[in-house]
This record gives C-alpha cells, sequence and structure tokens, in this order.
C-alpha cells in the first residue's frame, strides 16, 4: 500500500510512510487510561501517524492536522519536554526525549498544522479578482 491520497489512515503500515522527513520516537499520554507510552510518529500528507513501533502494520491513531488548532508547549511534568496538540475532541499530550527534540516537533507539527488549513494564493488569484471588477 503507498501513501496515495483516500488511501484509509488506519490501515497505513510505516513502511507506506517511508518518504516523510519528519519521523521519530515520542510519549504520548492515553486518552482513557492516562498511562504514557512510547510511539513511533510521523507526520505524513497532513496528518500524524502514531504507531507502537517503527515497523508496525497499522498505526495506533492518527491525527488529522487539518482539524487541529493548535500546537504549545506545556508545563508537564516540568521537564521542558512535553507539548499538547488541540484539536476539537481531544487535547493530545505528548513529550519528547529531550527539549531540542521538544522544540523540532512542536515547530514541525506548527508548520503541517499552517500548510493544512492554508490555501495557496498565487498572482493567478489576484489577476482573477482585479478582472472581476
Amino acid at each position: 500500500m503507498s501513501g496515495e491520497e483516500g488511501a484509509d489512515p488506519m490501515k497505513m503500515p510505516c513502511s507506506a510512510l517511508s518518504s516523510a522527513t519528519v519521523k521519530g520516537w515520542l510519549h504520548k499520554e492515553g486518552g482513557f487510561v492516562h498511562s504514557w507510552k512510547k510511539r513511533w510518529c510521523v507526520i505524513f500528507k497532513h496528518k500524524l501517524y502514531y504507531y507502537k513501533n517503527d515497523t508496525a502494520k497499522t498505526p495506533q491513531g492518527v491525527i488529522d492536522l487539518s482539524e487541529a488548532s493548535g500546537v504549545r508547549r506545556t508545563s508537564g511534568g516540568g521537564d521542558g519536554k512535553h507539548f499538547i496538540l488541540n484539536t476539537p475532541n481531544r487535547v493530545y499530550k505528548f513529550a519528547a526525549d529531550n527539549s531540542k527534540d521538544q522544540e523540532m516537533w512542536i515547530r514541525q507539527l506548527g508548520k503541517a498544522l499552517v500548510e493544512a488549513t492554508t490555501t495557496e494564493w498565487d498572482d493567478t488569484s489576484d489577476k482573477l479578482e482585479a478582472a472581476m471588477k
């Protein structure tokens, strides 16, 4: 299976996301049982996939970044490694192994959020608008 548009994201094996440039280990707090689990995370085509490991056949979950409202640092644990990702239905809690990785994930998730929710504007749009006046 490839990372094609329309493919069921819950059936996307890690191997199909090998071209993703943002991937690595994060700790994620569970939604029902609030224990922390280490997860292999991948940002691919405006989605954050998280897996039990880096060879898993199916993700534990997929977060559609086009529906997320923001990502930010949090003081959880007091160690400078925690951050949250806000979506309409849930606040996802993550922790990186160190502050450098935390900063990278926050930056890359923020970039993916903007890309997922922004329509590219080019001079063709400007010309069309001017022609309609």
